[in-house]
C-alpha cells in the first residue's frame, strides 16, 4: 500500500461556503473517481445517502456494504475511499468546519453528534418511513443549492441540513449498529 493522500475541501463556487451537495451520478465521473477511489485522508466531513442500487465504501480500510436507505457518515481525518458503481444512486454531501461555525456555532453539535456517535459503525440503516423523509429533505436541499445567489440561501441550507442531521441522530438511536463484522463485507 502506498502513501495515503491528504485531501482538502475544494470550493467549486458553491452557494454555501464549505458545503457541497451532489448526486452520486454526478460524482461518479471518471476524472473524479480516479482520485476518489484511492485511499485518502480527508479534512472535511462526508455524508453518503443511497437511494438505489448496492455497493460499498471503505472507512479506515474496512469495507461497509451499502444498500437503498443507508446513510454513511465519514468523519474528517479518517481514511476512506469511494467504491461507487454506476448502478448506485443517491446523494453525497461534503462539508467543513467553516460551514458548521459560520452560521451557527451553537448548533454545530447537532450536526456533529451523529458523526461522533457512529464513529465505529458509520452506517445508519433507515426504515422505509425514515428513508422517505430523508429523501425529501435531500431533494429540498438540492433545489436550494441550485437556486444560485441569494443572501438568505446559506441560512436556509444550514437550517435544512441541521434538520436532516437531528433526524439522522434520532434514527441512529433506533438503528443500533450491527457489530457483526460479516455485515461489513
Amino acid at each position: 500500500m502506498g502513501q495515503i493522500q491528504k485531501v482538502e475541501f475544494k470550493s467549486k463556487g458553491q452557494t454555501v461556503p464549505g458545503f457541497e451537495l451532489t448526486t452520486i451520478k454526478d460524482f461518479y465521473q471518471p476524472q473524479r473517481m480516479r482520485s476518489a477511489s484511492k485511499h485518502s485522508r480527508i479534512n472535511f466531513y462526508v455524508l453518503i445517502y443511497v437511494t438505489h442500487g448496492v455497493g460499498s465504501h471503505e472507512v479506515d480500510f474496512q469495507s461497509l456494504s451499502l444498500r437503498p436507505g443507508d446513510v454513511i457518515l465519514v468523519n474528517r481525518h479518517r481514511v476512506h475511499r469511494f467504491l461507487l458503481n454506476d448502478t448506485m444512486k443517491g446523494y453525497i454531501i461534503h462539508f467543513t468546519d467553516t460551514f458548521l461555525h459560520k452560521k451557527d456555532i451553537v448548533h454545530a453539535v447537532d450536526i456533529l453528534e451523529p458523526y461522533l456517535q457512529r464513529y465505529d459503525f458509520p452506517v445508519i440503516h433507515l426504515s422505509d418511513e425514515a428513508n422517505v423523509l430523508v429523501y425529501q429533505l435531500m431533494t429540498v436541499m438540492e433545489k436550494f443549492c441550485e437556486m444560485g445567489e441569494d443572501p438568505l440561501l446559506p441560512a436556509i441550507i444550514h437550517s435544512n441540513f441541521r434538520t436532516l442531521m437531528i433526524f439522522l441522530h434520532q434514527q441512529s438511536q433506533l438503528s443500533k449498529p450491527n457489530r457483526d463484522p460479516s455485515n461489513y463485507q
